[in-house]
């Protein structure tokens, strides 16, 4: 048995530094991911 469930998250922030994007929702919490999967956005910083 499968249930899916719809939620949405708000990202009310975004920052990069040189390896990393990052973005912080709507409760604060903060996720990260690696720029070596955006290979395009590596040159601009």
């Amino acid at each position: 048995m499968s249930i899916l469930i719809d939620k949405v998250m708000k990202i009310k922030e975004i920052w990069f530094t040189n390896d990393y994007i990052y973005g912080r929702n709507e409760t604060g919490r903060e996720y990260s991911q690696s720029l070596l999967w955006y290979p395009n956005y590596q040159d601009i910083f």
